[in-house]
């Protein structure tokens, strides 16, 4: 058998080609800056040349408007917790600790502690331990018998904890 002479190349495949015309679009685009107003695009300035001094900013095409590449997803530090202070997620955390008073607990150690506050405007809430209550971040702490205390973020010194106390109100009636 006789083996072929003539061996074909391969050519280019369309993706090469693709690119190939992208990139000449391109380059056609910045060498006559009137082609890019007809497509509505921004002309690119070439950088002046200048001596003894740094390079001037050069802000890339579409970049005016368009969203920072370096800044970060999701909202970190101070921004995300002027946010939660902004929106109070539940209606015990819209008013202030000293509008509420303690008027049941239930429960035992083994099980949990719950309480049930009432608000200024006359309205129950059953809280434990954890529940988020009070205009300044406070957070129920413990619930015992005869007591709940509050743990609430001092905002004057820095990381300091307050623990207020709101004991349980009894309604005494006397005897005539």
């Amino acid at each position: 058998m006789l083996k072929p002479i003539y061996k074909p190349r391969k050519t280019l495949t369309s993706s090469y080609l693709a690119v190939l015309i992208a990139a000449m679009m391109c380059l056609a685009i910045m060498a006559f800056p009137v082609w890019a107003e007809e497509e509505g695009l921004p002309p690119v300035d070439p950088p002046a040349v200048q001596t003894g001094s740094a390079p001037p900013m050069v802000t890339p095409p579409g970049s005016l408007g368009s969203k920072d590449p370096f800044k970060p997803f999701v909202d970190t530090g101070e921004a995300k917790k002027q946010k939660a202070k902004a929106i109070p997620i539940s209606p015990l955390q819209r008013q202030d600790l000293s509008m509420f008073k303690v008027v049941g607990i239930s429960g035992s150690d083994r099980e949990g502690w719950r309480a049930i506050v009432e608000d200024g405007e006359k309205k129950f809430y059953i809280i434990k331990e954890g529940t988020l209550i009070g205009l300044d971040e406070g957070r129920v702490s413990q619930i015992r018998s005869d007591r709940v205390v509050v743990a609430v973020k001092d905002p004057d010194a820095k990381g300091k904890i307050n623990h207020i106390t709101m004991k349980l109100y009894k309604d005494i009636e006397e005897a005539p």
